[in-house]
């Protein structure tokens, strides 16, 4: 295998690619409808367009076309997959269809939070300042997550009835000063996905709001204690002769956990923020509970902001510039592509507009559609380079998992990530032993037997033929 040339075919394949010229009219509807729709043009939208540059009005008929996407139910279940996935909620590899049938979504106040600031373009900021909730309440299932906080917001009013007869779907608002909210982040399927332990002690949630809304992306150093899966696929994933979990929890019993220069560059970050969640464990606490915002901000900033609880982390965190480059750089990402560069004076024009457009998702992505970037397409993509995207693409499952259970592995779909040689060429050895590459997977020990997500026999061709070139 040559490592080493294989580190230079990922970063090239995964790389910024060469662009050409504005692609012609045609190109740009079907770029259109596949990036807001998830499918190709009609033949009637064709025939239209056809029509529209007989008439020299192509540049009118394309703003148009793009309002109306924008308001078609598969462009708010495009985006809302997207939100899924930024969440670690659903595999990272994008289906084939896109096309969510609302009536089967699970009626939590997560779907119907995020469904509500897409389909009525609410400010973006909703998705952490939102005080309006829709949750699922049964007779027969009792539910607590917001039992803790019926002091201040009235009875729940009952606003439909859905198939079963015994369940309905009620409406909970909160005062715009209430603490113990924020959104998104506090509804029971945020708190589930990122379950608290003794040992993360809601780092994890603290994690994956820093990563959400921040871009800063930290992965825990030791798994929780009472996990055989995850103690197996820690021992895997680190060298065993230096740092088993029983060797990282011994070195943590001798000192102080979060005083080592190591452990300080995140927990100083962490540990601040988890107090927030300190009296919300499976469900919110009566009271809020007060924490602080910091970190390392751009351009030598130091932010340290104390805060109360859940409402005063959302309205902070919203107020950093670094909340909005990054949420600009998830939209960016979304529908311009990952691929496409993006220069500081760039983001500085698109955080302007961002904030001109109130922030409103669909206001901005019509913005990021008549940017000649958009509008620009990739020069064809080499047979290695197509590989490498695809192997990237899998390696997303793998980050998604070992990140939200607290495995420490580096993020393999960032590999060459600036290792050295020597730690590139031992990660590589390690992904090829534990995926059992040489016989097919048949002594594999990742992913686990009990995951939902498996590699097929076309995976493991293609991550072969990936470390043979």
């Amino acid at each position: 295998m040559k490592k080493w040339s294989l580190v230079l075919l990922f970063i090239n394949g995964m790389g910024l690619p060469a662009w050409s010229q504005t692609s012609s009219y045609d190109t740009q509807l079907m770029k259109l409808s596949r990036a807001l729709k998830g499918e190709p043009p009609s033949l009637e939208e064709r025939q239209q367009l056809e029509q529209a540059k007989h008439e020299k009005n192509e540049e009118t008929f394309l703003k148009q076309i793009t309002q109306k996407y924008l308001q078609d139910p598969k462009f708010s279940s495009k985006l809302k997959f997207k939100v899924d996935e930024l969440f670690y909620l659903i595999p990272q590899i994008e289906p084939l269809s896109m096309q969510y049938n609302t009536s089967d979504m699970s009626p939590s106040s997560y779907n119907f939070f995020i469904q509500n600031i897409i389909d009525n373009n609410l400010n973006w900021d909703t998705l952490l300042t939102g005080k309006s909730y829709k949750e699922y309440f049964s007779p027969n299932k009792n539910n607590v997550f917001f039992r803790a906080l019926d002091k201040n917001f009235s009875s729940p009013t009952d606003i439909q009835i859905l198939l079963q007869e015994d369940s309905k779907i009620s409406e909970i608002t909160f005062s715009e000063n209430e603490q113990r909210v924020a959104g998104i982040i506090t509804t029971p399927r945020f708190f589930h996905r990122y379950a608290n332990t003794a040992l993360n002690k809601n780092r994890r949630r603290a994690a994956a709001v820093f990563r959400i809304f921040l871009c800063d992306s930290m992965v825990a150093t030791a798994p929780p204690a009472n996990s055989e899966t995850e103690k197996r696929d820690f021992d895997i994933l680190l060298p065993s002769h230096r740092n088993t979990e029983e060797s990282i929890r011994g070195s943590l019993a001798a000192t102080i956990h979060g005083e080592q220069a190591d452990c300080m560059k995140c927990h100083y970050k962490l540990d601040p923020l988890g107090k927030v969640f300190a009296l919300s464990q499976t469900t919110l606490g009566g009271r809020p509970s007060p924490g602080a915002l910091r970190y390392q901000g751009t351009q030598g900033r130091k932010v340290d902001i104390p805060l109360q609880g859940f409402g005063d982390m959302a309205e902070q965190i919203t107020r950093q510039p670094e909340y909005a480059e990054c949420q600009v750089n998830h939209f960016w990402r979304w529908y311009v592509g990952q691929d496409v560069p993006i220069s500081q004076d760039m983001m500085e024009d698109l955080v302007r507009v961002f904030n001109q457009v109130g922030r409103r998702p669909k206001d901005f992505i019509a913005h990021l559609t008549t940017l000649p970037e958009f509008k620009q397409k990739p020069l064809l993509l080499s047979q290695a380079q197509i590989i490498s995207r695809r192997v990237s693409n899998l390696f997303k499952s793998c980050d998604s998992c070992h990140d939200s259970q607290g495995a420490t592995i580096r993020s393999l779909s960032k590999f060459p990530y600036g290792s050295s040689r020597e730690e590139i060429v031992e990660t590589l050895n390690k992904v090829k032993e534990s995926l059992d590459l040489d016989h097919g997977g048949m002594k594999k020990t990742m992913p686990p037997k009990e995951s939902k997500w498996q590699l097929s026999a076309q995976d493991y061709t293609l991550i072969r033929r990936w470390l043979e070139l």
